[in-house]
């Protein structure tokens, strides 16, 4: 199963490719960002309910993010290759 997946993940076009790699990195950069927020204003002495909102809101968005990148970056790659002129 995991070999099919791989398998079809290395038929990806270029630009596909790079689509989900660089927003992958993207993606993991923000939930790294809401997880150090988040952890500083825990150990901090001055703790902010805000702060830790905004830390959730970032990690929440950055899981958003990488499902349209994967998605996007996956219809993307069928389209190309449905509609590419051969």
């Amino acid at each position: 199963m995991i070999e099919k997946i791989k398998s079809r993940f290395d038929k990806l076009d270029k630009v596909s490719t790079h689509i989900l790699k660089y927003g992958m990195q993207l993606a993991c950069l923000l939930v790294l960002a809401g997880l150090i927020l988040y952890l500083m204003n825990i150990y901090s002495t001055d703790y902010s309910i805000y702060q830790s909102a905004l830390s959730k809101h970032i990690v929440e968005a950055a899981v958003t993010i990488a499902a349209e990148i994967i998605i996007g970056g996956l219809m993307f790659d069928y389209f190309s290759k449905k509609y590419s002129e051969d």
